[in-house]
Order: C-alpha cells, then structure tokens, then sequence
C-alpha cells in the first residue's frame, strides 16, 4: 500500500493515493497509513484536504473515522472534476502524535 502528502494552498495539504491490496483489507494498515500520513502533515500544516469517490465507501469511513469532515464541494482551485466527495481535517501537532 500507500499514501502521499503534498501541498495544496493556504498552510493546507493534500492527502493523496491511500491505497492497499486487495489482500491488505481489514487488518488495520489503512489506519496505519493514514496515521502516519497526518503525523507528518501535522508537523507542516493546518489542514489537510483530500478528494475521492463516494463509492469507495470502504475508505470515506476511514476518513471520517479519522476525523475527516465531508465537504458539499470541493474546496476551490482543484482540478479533480471527476470526484464527488470531498473532505477537510483541521489538524493540530499534539492529536496526530498521538495517533488516530
């Protein structure tokens, strides 16, 4: 699996490919992933944004469970048009060192 931070705008990032295998589903390192991915992005930024499709259901729960509020659009300037779900998490230091 894997996962990407980059910059977005605004002291925001952007969460970007968290993806497993098939075969890695349901053992916890989607969490891992994304725990680690926001330690580190809170470290350098606010905020962190990330788009994707409602019908990867499977991951917007993670999102949500990890904090993410859903969005009705996508915050302005991006150039994904094909998605439908947009999210944003306000990020501070102390919760991502503490894990998600």
């Amino acid at each position: 699996g894997g996962v990407g931070i980059a910059p977005w705008k605004d002291n925001i990032c952007e969460l970007q490919k968290l993806y497993l295998k098939d075969s890695a589903h349901g053992h916890g390192y989607g969490k891992l992933l994304m725990t680690h991915a926001l330690t580190f992005a809170a470290l350098h930024y606010q905020a962190c944004y990330l788009e994707t499709l409602k019908e990867l259901s499977a991951a917007c729960r993670l999102y949500e469970k990890c904090g993410f509020a859903l969005l009705d659009h996508p915050l302005p300037g991006s150039e994904h048009t094909a998605m439908d779900a947009w999210y944003l998490l306000e990020l501070q230091e102390k919760e991502a060192l503490h894990g998600y």
